[in-house]
């Protein structure tokens, strides 16, 4: 059973890469009679050289094939190079057993150019990542150290020593206040006594005798 299935993927295999080659699906069929009438028409009904036992089945079952002779793949397939066209209707037979193996496939001409890689150009083995020169476990650990330090002190809160109550700024606004209100009526009154000085000079000059007043 394991081995049909093999054989039945060889045939998916086949039709998926003319539907990629074209573009187009090879054997477009809606129903599993339709789709038989499909590939009738491509590659021809079975017969005793292509496909003894599956005439066989069919008697079985009281089925008969679709006298169809079909076409060439080729012209199915125009764009697809002959490589391509004898892989792909190897792949596509009517007997499973005529089907190449996935082993058969890959050494097939049309993979001829796709298998073979350049030792230059082949992929290296993943390994753990390097350490980009000049930075060791030191500079590493320092760099850790600075994340940490810096979400710390983000975090952080002010230190006491420079911290200001509001109640000290209030109890030194009101003691400048008052300071400058005692200031203040020694300024104003200071001008007022030096007039009233002037003023008593200058009257008795005015009265004294021997002069008249003007």
């Amino acid at each position: 059973m394991g081995l049909l299935h093999n054989l039945v993927d060889m045939w998916a295999m086949g039709a998926i890469m003319a539907e990629l080659l074209t573009l187009h699906p090879l054997f477009p069929g809606t129903s599993e009679a339709d789709e038989i009438l499909k590939i009738c028409n491509v590659i021809g009904c079975p017969d005793e050289q292509t496909w003894p036992q599956g005439l066989s089945l069919a008697e079985a079952m009281k089925y008969q094939f679709p006298q169809i002779r079909g076409n060439q793949l080729s012209e199915v397939m125009k764009s697809a190079s002959s490589e391509a066209v004898d892989l792909i209707s190897s792949l596509c037979s009517w007997d499973p057993c005529k089907r190449p193996k996935a082993a058969e496939v890959l050494q097939h001409a049309f993979f001829k150019d796709c298998t073979y890689v350049p030792a230059a150009v082949r992929p290296k083995a993943a390994g753990p990542p390097k350490t980009p020169p000049g930075v060791g476990a030191r500079g590493v650990s320092g760099h850790i150290a600075r994340r940490y330090s810096t979400g710390a002190l983000s975090t952080s809160k002010p230190a006491a020593n420079i911290s200001i109550k509001p109640s000290s700024l209030s109890k030194i606004g009101v003691q400048r206040k008052l300071q400058l209100d005692r200031q203040a009526p020694q300024k104003s009154t200071r001008p007022t006594e030096s007039n009233t000085k002037q003023t008593t000079s200058r009257v008795p000059a005015r009265n004294s005798p021997g002069k008249f007043p003007i």
